[in-house]
């Protein structure tokens, strides 16, 4: 899961769900689950629209990728980031490995 949110930027819970197969629940309990442990970061940065979820510095060097800053949510950049997760997912799904 730290892998996807860190190779993407910022997911959705139901971009996970989707990803996964699980129900939005499952998704956003296991999302949450990493936010209690501090591995991610939750913002709702836009009314009406889903939650965003990033890697904080914790999870971003218990993924290895330590180097990196973490990626800022802000309602400059949310409707873009909810798309590209959504996108994402959809390429995911109709082009397996």
């Amino acid at each position: 899961m730290l892998g996807w949110v860190a190779c993407i930027g910022a997911v959705t819970a139901e971009a996970m769900a989707a990803r996964e197969e699980r129900s939005p629940a499952s998704a956003r309990g296991r999302l949450l689950a990493a936010e209690r442990e501090r591995l991610v970061v939750r913002a709702s940065p836009l009314q009406g629209r889903p939650s965003l979820y990033a890697l904080t510095r914790r999870g971003l060097r218990a993924y290895g990728w330590g180097g990196l800053a973490p990626v800022r949510l802000g309602a400059a950049t949310a409707a873009h980031m909810i798309a590209c997760a959504e996108v994402a997912v959809a390429l995911e799904l109709a082009y397996p490995e």
